[in-house]
């Protein structure tokens, strides 16, 4: 029973003692009035009782439920927490150790492909170099060596003589080594043997001529052409494969500055080899 039932309670017990005292004494009227005034007073000492007890239940209650809903909130919460920051870190932590082991793993395969490559690069490089100087070795130790045996071969070597610009241009004019066909295949007649064939074709007429070998910038080999030293132009240069007079000289574009066509990147001469 809650404050106001007892506050009642203990109302109308007081009351009907109050009519059994008074009853013999008092007139209806009198008993009536004081009945009323007796009741109102109790009436609101029951409803002060009341509202003191329902505030009381309200403060309790608050109190219970908060706690209540705390925990279960809290505990929802730290589930949904869990997921959400799991999700989060994960994240955060792939990012960074992606970033870390990025740079890390490029620090190491450059370190090792670096020196893979210089030794594969180093092999194939001493290999093609190989095989390019010793063609171009042997072509002109081969262009030396036929010089000089032809030189050694003619009786009289003083009857070789530096000729005048003229008897040049008449000889290339009579030589016919320009209408040989050039065969690319295994090197069988190329530019060495158009200026070999040149050079034995003058020294026979006793006229002193020279293989000569150009190095370019940018080629694979060298190209091989002749040169006279006459007596009143002195050096001058001619293509063997076609007796065009050539510029030549440190610098020059071989091909390009003599109207030639040619697919070598850079044609820029870079050495002038005068065989004797």
């Amino acid at each position: 029973m809650d404050g106001s039932m007892r506050a009642w309670s203990i109302g109308s017990t007081i009351i009907n003692q109050q009519i059994n005292n008074k009853s013999a004494r008092c007139d209806g009227m009198a008993l009536k009035t004081e009945i009323l005034i007796t009741a109102i007073f109790f009436c609101g000492v029951a409803i002060i009782a009341g509202y003191f007890s329902f505030e009381s239940g309200k403060e309790t209650g608050y109190s219970d439920g908060f706690a209540a809903g705390y925990l279960q909130g809290f505990e929802k919460g730290n589930i949904s927490g869990f997921y959400s920051g799991e999700t989060a870190g994960f994240q955060k932590g792939y990012d960074e150790g992606k970033a870390a082991g990025r740079e890390e793993g490029f620090k190491l395969g450059y370190a090792e492909g670096n020196e893979t490559g210089y030794t594969i690069g180093y092999d194939e490089g001493r290999a093609k170099g190989f095989v390019e100087g010793k063609n171009e070795g042997q072509q002109l130790g081969y262009a030396l060596g036929y010089s000089t045996g032809l030189n050694d071969s003619i009786p009289h070597k003083y009857a070789l003589r530096d000729p005048t610009y003229d008897e040049v241009i008449e000889f290339l004019a009579r030589d016919k080594t320009d209408r040989n066909t050039y065969i690319e295949e295994n090197f069988q007649y190329v530019c060495i043997d158009y200026a070999i064939d040149v050079c034995s074709n003058a020294q026979k007429q006793h006229l002193d001529c020279h293989v000569v070998e150009l190095v370019f910038k940018e080629a694979e080999g060298a190209h091989v052409i002749v040169a006279f030293n006459t007596i009143d132009k002195g050096w001058v240069f001619f293509e063997p494969q076609d007796d065009r007079k050539v510029k030549v000289g440190i610098g020059v574009h071989y091909y390009k500055d003599n109207n030639y066509i040619s697919d070598i990147p850079d044609d820029t001469i870079i050495k002038v080899n005068i065989i004797p």
